[in-house]
C-alpha cells in the first residue's frame, strides 16, 4: 500500500511539474509577442534600441532574462559546388543549442557530415539589439572552432568573430543572417586554415516552434575548396 501510494505521488508530482513548465512556456510565449519588433507593423513607435532598454531596465520582463533554445538540422553539404547546381556529395546533421541571461549568451553548436568532415563550435553572444531570442535582433559572436576533415586528413582549430541576426516580417515569418570569419589556426600537418562562412535561414514560427530551411557557403582561404550546405530543421524556444 505504501508503495501504490509513492508511485501515486510521484505521478501527480511529475503532471504538476510538466503543467508548471508548459504554463511558464505559454507565458513567456506571450511577452515575447507583446514586444516583438516586427517590419510589417505600420503601428509600431519603438525603436530597436528603445526596445533593447526597456526590456533590459523593466521589472516586467525580470523573470524572462533567462532563456534556452534547441535545435537540430539536416541536409546535404557538397564541395566547390554553388548553389541553385546542388548535387550533395555527403549527408550533414547538425545540433545547436544557447543559454541567454539578459544580453548574454553561450552557444554550441555540432556539426557532422558522415564522410567528410565534423567539427565543434563553443560561441559567447551579446545582443546589442533587440528585446529576446524571438524577435528582430543584431547579436556579436566570437568563439573557437574544432574541426576534423576528412578529405584534408587534418585537425585544426580556429578562433572566429561574427553577426547573427534576424529579422521578423510577420510574427510567424523570418529570415536569419550569420557571417562568421574564422582566423588563421594550424592543423597536425603544419598547414595553415582560415575560412569565412555565410548563412542564410527563412524561417517559419509555430509559438515556441520554428521550422527552418537553412543554407550557407564556407570559402577556405589558400584556394583549398568551397563548402555548401542545405538544411533543414527544427528550433525549440523556452
Amino acid at each position: 500500500m505504501k508503495k501504490l501510494l509513492v508511485i501515486v505521488l510521484i505521478i501527480c508530482s511529475s503532471n504538476l511539474m510538466a503543467e508548471s513548465i508548459f504554463i511558464e512556456a505559454v507565458n513567456r510565449y506571450e511577452a515575447r509577442k507583446t514586444s516583438q519588433w516586427l517590419l510589417i507593423q505600420p503601428e509600431r513607435r519603438e525603436g530597436l534600441f528603445e526596445q533593447w532598454f526597456a526590456f533590459n531596465s523593466s521589472e516586467k520582463f525580470k523573470s524572462m532574462l533567462w532563456e534556452f533554445f534547441i535545435g537540430f538540422d539536416y541536409g546535404g553539404t557538397t564541395q566547390d559546388n554553388y548553389w541553385p547546381s546542388f548535387d550533395p556529395d555527403d549527408n550533414v546533421f547538425g545540433l545547436h543549442g544557447a543559454i541567454y541571461y539578459s544580453i548574454f549568451g553561450v552557444e554550441f553548436r555540432r556539426e557532422k557530415a558522415r564522410d567528410t568532415y565534423k567539427q565543434w563550435e563553443l560561441l559567447g553572444n551579446i545582443r546589442v539589439l533587440g528585446y529576446n531570442v524571438q524577435t528582430t535582433n543584431l547579436v556579436f559572436q566570437f568563439g573557437n572552432r574544432w574541426y576534423n576533415d576528412d578529405i584534408l586528413s587534418d585537425d585544426f582549430s580556429n578562433f572566429f568573430i561574427g553577426i547573427d541576426t534576424q529579422l521578423y516580417v510577420f510574427r510567424f515569418l523570418g529570415a536569419e543572417f550569420v557571417w562568421r570569419s574564422y582566423f588563421s589556426g594550424t592543423g597536425d600537418s603544419g598547414q595553415s586554415y582560415s575560412s569565412t562562412r555565410l548563412s542564410l535561414s527563412i524561417f517559419a514560427e509555430i509559438d515556441l516552434m520554428r521550422i527552418y530551411f537553412n543554407w550557407w557557403t564556407e570559402n577556405f582561404d589558400e584556394d583549398l575548396f568551397d563548402r555548401d550546405a542545405a538544411l533543414f530543421g527544427i528550433r525549440l524556444y523556452y
